[in-house]
């Protein structure tokens, strides 16, 4: 009985809880959720960003529904003073649902419970998934940072897949994600 007590404990601290902020002390608290663009990127983000905070929650292969899972958590668990979402190439491949749409909405109202936020768009070969971004965010305070417009022109920056890194890719994403937190954030 205790040993199966231990093991469901176990399997509910684990399910999506809030991230911890690591960094130094006094400076802002800053929860970033995201892809495997910021699973590739995560050192370098957080080399960027020395003065603050940081928790995350990234993962390989998910969309903004479940992001917004993760934002909620953290908005309500141990809130942000500033959230960046990178997110979104994973929405797109049997177009937009709208399972995918009401999580946009409900990324932008999680991000209105926060100081500020930025939410970075995908690359270019997703403008289907920025357009839906762009109209979610429209009239709120959500700051939009177009990694799209960034990134065009610059197909080194891609594996052959058209969406990964390369290490060049992935070392001019996390500096753009950084710029994007303190240009909107300070």
């Amino acid at each position: 009985m205790r040993r199966t007590a231990l093991v469901l404990l176990l399997l509910v601290a684990g399910c999506g809880g809030t991230a911890s902020y690591a960094g130094p002390d006094g400076g802002p608290k800053v929860y970033v959720v995201g892809d495997s663009l910021l699973v590739e990127a995560w050192d370098e983000v957080r080399a960027a960003l020395p003065a603050d905070r940081l928790a995350a929650h990234r993962e390989r292969g998910k969309g903004t529904p479940w992001a917004l899972d993760r934002l909620r958590r953290q908005v309500d668990r141990d809130p942000p003073d500033v959230a960046v979402v990178a997110i979104g190439t994973n929405d797109w491949p049997d177009g937009i649902s709208g399972e995918e749409r009401d999580a946009y909405a409900g990324v932008v109202r999680t991000l209105g419970r926060v100081r500020c936020a930025v939410w970075v768009v995908p690359a270019e070969r997703f403008a289907d998934v920025t357009a839906e971004i762009l109209a979610a965010v429209e009239g709120s305070s959500v700051h939009v940072a177009r990694w799209d417009e960034h990134a065009a022109g610059h197909p080194e920056w891609y594996v052959g897949d058209g969406v990964h890194h390369t290490e060049e890719g992935s070392a001019a994403y996390a500096r753009f994600v950084a710029d994007a937190r303190r240009a909107s954030c300070s």
